[in-house]
């Protein structure tokens, strides 16, 4: 179930793609729900993000981080990949200080 949940995210064809009408088809037979739907919902997470200017979560992070390929695979203008790329930056930034005072926690009490 996990690796068809995976496969199926990761293939999801984009708007411009021939199989695209087929699948937004099954979907909304199936779930009443197309894939504009899905996609309306994602860039409406990324609007959320890009006027919050901080990611939050992992979940967040992984988007952007898609969104980047996106943006880079589309030619998007430098400003917007370098906005979110900072973004990217500064959430791996605050992880890794969040691991070390862990790490330093777990060392204080053994």
């Amino acid at each position: 179930m996990r690796r068809s949940f995976t496969y199926i995210n990761e293939l999801v064809p984009e708007p411009g793609d021939p199989d695209y009408p087929i699948l937004d088809a099954r979907l909304l037979a199936a779930c009443g729900k197309g894939l504009d739907d899905l996609y309306k919902k994602r860039w409406e997470r990324i609007a959320k993000i890009k006027e919050r200017g901080k990611l939050r979560s992992d979940s967040e992070f992984c988007l952007i981080n898609e969104h980047m390929d996106y943006l880079i695979n589309m030619g998007a203008p430098d400003e917007e990949t370098e906005l979110f790329d900072s973004m990217l930056f500064d959430y791996e930034e605050r992880a890794r200080k969040r691991r070390e005072k862990r790490e330093k926690q777990k060392k204080d009490k053994s």
